[in-house]
């Protein structure tokens, strides 16, 4: 599959997600696995999955201790200090994961994970462990995966925007280019030139992290700057207006 945008990659999401919540119980491995490859396949996706490793580490590291795996009392612990609905989203991503690398060979791979964590055990037939595995498991998960989607923040060169700061770059881009039509450009073929670089960058907003998406600015109007065609405090206002930092173009 091509790499979607932020936007393309919720909607998948979302499908693939329900799919999962309200197929039959014996479907589910096949379906979560489907589920796990898509997201480590999308670049989107696998690098929200590496920020929650790493937001999440303290708790990554509790859960895979000698002292809590296969311990009751550690896993008392562990579910003790899942206080918030995102700490049980990360727990419910690493566990998950954890299954879907070693395990995901049986059709109850991953409705097992309630069994094993004794304290999720309420008995009944594997119908009412799915439930129980949705509920603890993979809802937290695809809520806060969905929040990362939408509201994080950036704060390094390989993350991708959310929606939140999407609509923030394309409001300064718009604004940035509204100022340059009435002060820089007129209507000829240079300004036509511009006009499609900035129709061009706020579709990219939505699809390549910070890194490429700076590169790709620096491609596309660096030789203007170098040419007069924009000047080199506009550009800097533009690339200042993406990522929040002082910028030289000559770095």
């Amino acid at each position: 599959m091509r790499q979607l945008n932020s936007y393309e990659l919720l909607d998948k999401f979302k499908d693939y997600s329900l799919d999962i919540e309200y197929c039959d119980f014996s479907d589910l491995t096949l379906k979560m696995n489907q589920f796990f490859f898509f997201l480590l396949d999308q670049e989107i996706s696998s690098r929200i999955l590496e920020r929650l490793s790493t937001d999440f580490k303290d708790l990554k590291v509790k859960l895979f201790s000698d002292d809590c795996i296969n311990s009751p009392k550690g896993q008392r612990e562990v579910k003790e200090k899942l206080v918030s609905r995102e700490l049980q989203g990360a727990f419910g991503f690493f566990t998950i994961l954890e299954r879907y690398n070693h395990s995901n060979k049986y059709s109850n791979d991953y409705i097992d994970l309630v069994r094993d964590w004794n304290y999720y055990k309420r008995g009944g037939d594997y119908h009412d462990f799915k439930v129980d595995f949705i509920t603890y498991f993979f809802k937290p998960f695809t809520e806060l995966f969905e929040w990362y989607l939408k509201e994080s923040k950036v704060f390094s060169d390989e993350d991708y925007f959310s929606f939140d700061q999407q609509e923030i770059i394309i409001e300064n881009i718009s604004i940035l280019r509204n100022s340059l039509e009435r002060i820089e450009l007129k209507l000829d073929f240079t300004g036509q030139i511009l006009d499609s670089h900035f129709e061009d960058l706020e579709k990219l907003v939505k699809k390549l992290n910070k890194k490429n998406l700076i590169e790709i600015i620096k491609g596309k109007f660096g030789d203007e700057v170098l040419s007069k065609l924009i000047s080199l405090e506009s550009f800097t206002k533009l690339v200042e207006s993406i990522t929040g930092e002082k910028f030289d173009l000559l770095n």
